[in-house]
C-alpha cells in the first residue's frame, strides 16, 4: 500500500513536471518557483490545549519549531493553479510542558511522555484566488491577493526520545525500534509495527502581496491531518514489562530503553506499576489521528508572462500576484 502511494505520487509530480516544461515551452500558462520559512507545530496525544480562552491560540505543550520549503507551480488559469511542494521541519511534544492541573492533564503530566520527529514532506496541492475569479468584464487585479490551498502530501517521521541510562547520561534515542506499546510481541499478536511513511490531507490559506511583476510575497497557513497516529508513538496501551523482557532479553539495554519510554511512571517506581498506568490501561487514544500544521512567510517568482492562457472564460490576463 505504501509503495502504491508513493509510485501515484511520483507519477503526479512527473504530469506536473512535465506540464509546466510544456508551459513554458509553448507560452501558455504562467510558471512560479517559491522558497518559504517558518514554523511547524503538532497535535496528538501529548500534551494538550487548556480550555481556557487565552490558551485557545497557543500549545505550550508543543513548541514550534524551524521549517523550511520549496515550490513550484503552474497557472493555466488567472485564478487556479497546482502546486508542488516540499517541506523539510521538526514536530516535538511532551507532557512535561503542561501548566494547569486539573484531572485529565494531571494524568497526562504524570504519564510524563514526549517526543521529537523530523518531517520530511512532498505534497501537490491547488491554489484558488477568489478575487481574480472570472466575472462578465474579466477578473478583478490588484496587488493583494488572498487564497485558499487544498491537496495531499507523502511525508516521512521517525519519532525520538530522550532516554536517561543508569549514570544519568541523556541520549537521543529511535523510538519505534522499542515497541512501546508491544508492535510484534508474542503477548501481543493483534498489533503490528507501524510504517515511518504516512500520507495527509492539507487544508490552508494564505495572502500573497505582488512586489513586482516579478516577485510576490505571501503569508499562509497549511494544516495537515495525517493517516498515522503514530507520529509521537503514543496511540494504544500499556503493555507488560515481562513481555518487553521475553522480546529484548532481560537485562539488555533495549529492555531498560523501552520500559522508560513505554511506561515512564513504572520505571521511575521502580518497575512497579501505579493506578491507571497499569498493562491495559490506555496509553493514548487511537481516535484521532495525529496532524501538524505550519505557518510560513514564502518569496515567489514568476518565471512566465504570457498574454494566452488555456481560460476557458476567455480571460486573457495572467495571474497578477
Amino acid at each position: 500500500m505504501v509503495c502504491m502511494r508513493m509510485m501515484i505520487g511520483r507519477y503526479i509530480q512527473l504530469v506536473l513536471i512535465f506540464s509546466i516544461i510544456h508551459a513554458i515551452s509553448f507560452g501558455q500558462g504562467q510558471v512560479t518557483a517559491g522558497i518559504g520559512l517558518g514554523y511547524m507545530q503538532y497535535e496528538g496525544d501529548l500534551g494538550g490545549r487548556s480550555s481556557r480562552l487565552p490558551d485557545l491560540l497557543t500549545n505550550t505543550t508543543s513548541q514550534p519549531s524551524q521549517t523550511g520549503s520549496i515550490s513550484l507551480s503552474y497557472y493555466p488559469f488567472s485564478f487556479a493553479g497546482i502546486r508542488m511542494q516540499g517541506t523539510l521541519g521538526q514536530v516535538q511534544g511532551a507532557d512535561s510542558l503542561l501548566s494547569r492541573i486539573t484531572a485529565a492533564p494531571l494524568l497526562k503530566k504524570t504519564r510524563n511522555l514526549h517526543f521529537k520527529s523530523a518531517i520530511r514532506e512532498v505534497s501537490m496541492l491547488i491554489e484558488i484566488h477568489p478575487l481574480l475569479l472570472p466575472y462578465r468584464g474579466g477578473s478583478k487585479k490588484g496587488k493583494v491577493s488572498p487564497y485558499l490551498l487544498a491537496g495531499a502530501g507523502l511525508f516521512g517521521y521517525n519519532p525520538r526520545a530522550l532516554y536517561m541510562d543508569p549514570n544519568g547520561n541523556l541520549s537521543w534515542i529511535d523510538l519505534r525500534p522499542l515497541r512501546t506499546e508491544g508492535q510484534g510481541m508474542a503477548a501481543y499478536p493483534g498489533i503490528a509495527a507501524y510504517k515511518t511513511i504516512a500520507y495527509n490531507f492539507q487544508a490552508g490559506a494564505g495572502i500573497r502581496w505582488k512586489i513586482s511583476s516579478r516577485i510576490a510575497a505571501g503569508v499562509e497557513i497549511l494544516f495537515r491531518k495525517t493517516s498515522t497516529d503514530h507520529l509521537d508513538d503514543v496511540s494504544g496501551q500499556f503493555i507488560d514489562n515481562n513481555a518487553i523482557d521475553d522480546f529484548f532479553g532481560p537485562g539488555t539495554l533495549l529492555a531498560a530503553q523501552a520500559k522508560q519510554m513505554s511506561n515512564n511512571p513504572a520505571y521511575n517506581n521502580g518497575g512497579s506499576y501505579i493506578t491507571g498506568f497499569e498493562p491495559g490501561n490506555l496509553r493514548g487514544s487511537a481516535r484521532v489521528k495525529d496532524y501538524y500544521y505550519t505557518s510560513t512567510l514564502f518569496i515567489h517568482y514568476n518565471f512566465a508572462r504570457s498574454t494566452s492562457l488555456m481560460n476557458p472564460m476567455r480571460s486573457t490576463s495572467c495571474p497578477t500576484f
